[in-house]
């Protein structure tokens, strides 16, 4: 599992990845040589589980992760890139004209811990806010929100509501069945590479 805090060269690195990703999805270019980066930073081979945050004109424009560590840091940042760039259901793809506008956050998971609480106002005061993320599964429906949500939804309620919202769920429903899991990240944002 990757662990933080990532040194700022480090971070170049990640963000070379990410952007080489994005404008080889977007404008159908070559990318950077992986196998090359990776041999000469072979921490890009630990497993992790990341989160690429796209911006456009400071609005959400695309954002793909992974909850868990099921593939290597530079194949989860890569195919996360692309994802947010070509894959979010709530968004068109990133056209060549919208490049120039688009900024790039990374987020990389800690390890979720399942969280147990009984009702919904017993999670509001538990969570802490600017530090967790929480994932909810519940009625066969699931939605998580990374610790930067806490950044647009400061209030423990508003938060929680939102994200059941997001999950399809009526807020402050809760049910038998409610399972929750919280994570940390390391956030940076990708300067232009």
């Amino acid at each position: 599992m990757t662990s933080g805090p990532w040194t700022p060269e480090q971070q170049r690195t990640m963000a070379r990845l990410v952007w080489s990703a994005l404008r080889q999805v977007v404008q159908g270019t070559a990318g950077l040589d992986q196998d090359k980066i990776i041999e000469d930073h072979p921490w890009l081979t630990q497993p992790a589980a990341t989160f690429v945050t796209l911006e456009q004109r400071g609005q959400l424009r695309g954002c793909i992760g992974n909850l868990e560590p099921l593939k290597t840091l530079a194949e989860s940042l890569n195919d996360n890139a692309v994802g947010a760039a070509s894959r979010d259901p709530r968004f068109a793809p990133v056209a060549v004209s919208d490049l120039a506008e688009i900024s790039i956050d990374i987020s990389i998971l800690s390890t979720m811990r399942p969280l147990e609480v009984a009702s919904w106002q017993a999670l509001c005061e538990r969570l802490v806010p600017g530090r967790d993320g929480l994932l909810v599964r519940m009625g066969g429906r699931s939605a998580t929100f990374l610790p930067a949500v806490w950044e647009d939804l400061p209030d423990p309620s508003a938060f929680l509501d939102h994200l059941w919202r997001k999950a399809g769920l009526a807020p402050r429903q809760w049910q038998p069945d409610t399972r929750l899991w919280t994570y940390r990240a390391d956030k940076f944002a990708a300067p232009r590479s």
